[in-house]
């Protein structure tokens, strides 16, 4: 079994499937991808609605886009089927003025479309409209990949039949587990695109949180630190311990590039026990980190 054989049962010619395999380099967004694909798909397909120069150029020719992550090497995870409908042409200017794309750089790293690294003025956007065909295997199934990995977008025509299913998982594989509360060690840049699943499970966890920070006086940042973090929270917001590194000057929220972002770690030190025998006390503590 492999993808041609997918696409065959779902009568799906291959011959016009171009299927990509989403490896993103800024580390961030690489990282963070296959959440994007799972809890916010609009985002992801922004992502992939403008390419390269050479992948322009076929997916003007394509009538669909199968589209994958990769993870690991030789192996790519499958998102979906995309039917590809019109384009049209978008100047450096157009392209910064979606949000999306906005979001992508300022929250994920995303370098986007810069004209004179790519060497051209201006970048052609596609119209993807996800599909229902294989809509059940979206973060489930696993094919190969061959090589070389770097070459990243192949026709299904060439390619399908030399990647094989290595894998259909019980449960989607896009978005990363939520780590155990003691191996919490989380930075600003990441705390601030944690998947909406993340967040609402902070938000039940009754615990004392350690924040490192850079800031150097006493502050009054608990409080209003911890309702951005669980906007949801209302009285059950937990408690901040706020611990400063005195070598680096005084600096506000406001800005990511004040002192308070330079070393921000949130960690949980302490969690409550959701058990009624414990009637509320401390279940377990962690040990912080020696430096």
């Amino acid at each position: 079994m492999n993808l041609n054989d997918l696409l065959a049962d779902e009568g799906i010619a291959k011959d016009r499937v171009l299927v990509l395999r989403h490896t993103p380099q800024e580390p961030l967004l690489g990282k963070e991808i296959g959440g994007l694909a799972a809890e916010r798909p609009i985002l992801f397909n922004v992502y992939q609605q403008t390419q390269s120069k050479r992948v322009e150029e076929q997916m003007k020719r394509a009538a669909y886009v199968a589209s994958f992550i990769g993870r690991e090497s030789g192996r790519a995870l499958f998102v979906g089927l995309y039917e590809v409908g019109t384009n049209k042409i978008m100047t450096h200017q157009d392209y910064w003025q979606v949000q999306e794309h906005i979001e992508l750089r300022d929250k994920f790293g995303m370098r986007g479309f810069v004209p004179e690294k790519d060497d051209r003025s201006s970048i052609v956007w596609f119209d993807l409209k996800l599909q229902d065909a294989l809509a059940q295997w979206k973060g489930k199934l696993v094919i190969g990949w061959p090589k070389p990995d770097i070459s990243w977008s192949r026709w299904a025509q060439d390619s399908g039949g030399k990647m094989p299913v290595l894998a259909i998982l019980e449960e989607s594989a896009l978005e990363r587990p939520m780590p155990k509360w003691d191996e919490i060690d989380w930075p600003w840049d990441q705390l601030k695109t944690l998947p909406p699943s993340w967040r609402a499970k902070l938000s039940q966890w009754k615990g004392i949180y350690y924040i490192l920070t850079g800031l150097s006086e006493k502050d009054t940042l608990g409080r209003p630190m911890a309702r951005q973090i669980w906007p949801d929270a209302g009285r059950n917001t937990p408690t901040l311990v706020m611990v400063k590194i005195p070598c680096f000057a005084s600096g506000t929220i406001q800005s990511s590039g004040s002192p308070f972002y330079k070393d921000f770690h949130l960690m949980l030190i302490m969690k409550k026990s959701s058990s009624k025998r414990a009637n509320g006390r401390y279940a377990s503590t962690r040990a912080l980190r020696p430096d």
